[in-house]
């Protein structure tokens, strides 16, 4: 593989904020970008829905994702707005399992899509990413929690 970086250097450097994938050597993060695939939205485009199957992990490299979840009586409730640099969908991309909430771009967004398939042959290849999304996860879940 050669060392031509296949996204322009703002998008990298976004994803370089996200502590994971920042301690990730170079030649993993370019193998994880390598085998992304972009992806634009329009404002309010819906990326995934609540119970949907899961199709991969996302990086955000510019724009805003808004994630939510709808009650039985149909009131949204806003959880969290996702930003440049930051992933979402790892822990069903990793365990399986349908999609736990909704999400749609806040404004024009710019994805990295990951597909799960692409996921299994980049952590074969590079035990340090299974180590470093397993890190990621265990402290985003503490910090759900407040710990």
């Amino acid at each position: 593989m050669g060392s031509i970086n296949p996204l322009p250097e703002r998008q990298h450097e976004a994803l370089l904020l996200e502590p994971w994938f920042a301690r990730l050597p170079a030649d993993v993060q370019l193998d994880v970008m390598v085998h992304g695939r972009p992806r634009d939205l329009a404002d309010g485009e819906r990326l995934f829905g609540l119970g949907e199957a899961c199709d991969g992990m996302f990086a955000i490299l510019e724009g805003k994702v808004r994630v939510s979840s709808t009650s039985a009586l149909g009131r949204e409730a806003v959880l969290d707005f996702y930003r440049s640099g930051q992933w979402l969908g790892e822990v069903r991309t990793l365990g399986g399992g349908p999609r736990i909430y909704d999400a749609h771009a806040f404004g024009p967004t710019q994805l990295l899509h990951v597909t799960p398939w692409d996921i299994e042959g980049l952590m074969s290849r590079h035990p340090v990413l299974c180590r470093e999304l397993i890190r990621s996860i265990g402290t985003t879940e503490w910090a759900t929690v407040g710990v």
